[in-house]
């Protein structure tokens, strides 16, 4: 996920505008998990998840998973969150980026691992701790000082608003597809949430007008788009469903809190960008809190 800054600005800069960027960008992701599909052929996943807010053994899970088979009612229920997730949260951090600074739009939208972990504890999935609460605060402390926060940015109320929405979507996301996926097999799962996402990036592309123009305008950045496509989405959305079948969405969502260093990092080696020293202490404290998280775990 740490690579959607590079993508998406290589595509903008390429001329694509946001809703066919999107829209490309989930019809890419489609095809990459209906190949994974067409390899896997008729085989089951052997190999199951850990656990998520129960016990229950990974085999277990996966064997549940081979007998059944997939359950329309559950893809159902995970290509709807899908379009919340995939639809819902890109756009409103673009929008949210129009209005306020990236720092702060991206240290808002961090707080969705406090969220999931308050939604956990509160749906008694998994009991916030004092050390745990500890864990998260430091992390997110981190966090915030990696998003190099910067002084008399104009912030408007709009901007927040969004942002805070995107986190509340994320959250809930999470929180709601982590049950579903337990039964579920991977990459059916990630098909139904890519599914999803296409639907809403594509009626929001046609509602728009002129859909057929703003495609051809966004084709000459196919490279960057065929990376957000397979990589941002289609190989990270994959694995961060593999990790909440084995982790569960608190454990998961704390982890994902790397996110801003790898970006970081992905700028310093491909961009030519510096890291100020808040950064570097900022990053330092981030790997600290999610290392002690996985000790205590």
């Amino acid at each position: 996920f740490s690579t959607e800054g590079l993508f998406s600005v290589g595509a903008l800069r390429m001329g694509a505008d946001v809703p066919a960027a999107l829209a490309l960008r989930y019809l890419v992701a489609v095809a990459y998990v209906a190949v994974v599909l067409l390899l896997a052929g008729p085989r089951r996943r052997d190999e199951g998840g850990g656990t998520g807010g129960d016990p229950v053994d990974g085999a277990g899970r996966a064997a549940a998973r081979g007998a059944a088979g997939p359950r329309r009612q559950d893809l159902a229920v995970i290509f709807a969150l899908g379009g919340l997730a995939h639809g819902a949260v890109p756009r409103l951090l673009f929008e949210a980026f129009m209005r306020i600074p990236t720092w702060l739009a991206l240290l808002l939208f961090y707080l969705f691992p406090v969220l999931v972990h308050v939604g956990e504890h509160v749906l008694g999935r998994h009991p916030l701790g004092r050390r745990r609460a500890l864990t998260v605060a430091v992390t997110l402390a981190g966090a915030a000082l990696v998003a190099n926060p910067s002084t008399g940015a104009d912030i408007r109320a709009a901007g927040v608003l969004l942002a805070v929405a995107a986190a509340f979507c994320n959250a809930a996301f999470l929180l709601a597809v982590d049950p579903v996926l337990q039964r579920t097999h991977l990459h059916h799962a990630v098909a139904a949430q890519f599914g999803g996402g296409a639907v809403v990036h594509a009626a929001l592309l046609l509602a728009g007008g002129s859909a057929a123009a703003r495609l051809a305008g966004a084709l000459p950045a196919w490279p960057w788009l065929v990376g957000l496509g397979l990589v941002t989405t289609g190989a990270a959305v994959t694995a961060l469903s593999a990790a909440l079948q084995r982790l569960g969405a608190a454990r998961t969502s704390l982890i994902g809190m790397l996110e801003p260093v790898f970006a970081v990092a992905w700028g310093v080696a491909l961009l030519g960008e510096s890291v100020t020293p808040v950064q570097a202490l900022g990053a330092a404290v981030v790997i600290l809190g999610v290392a002690g998280s996985i000790r205590d775990d």
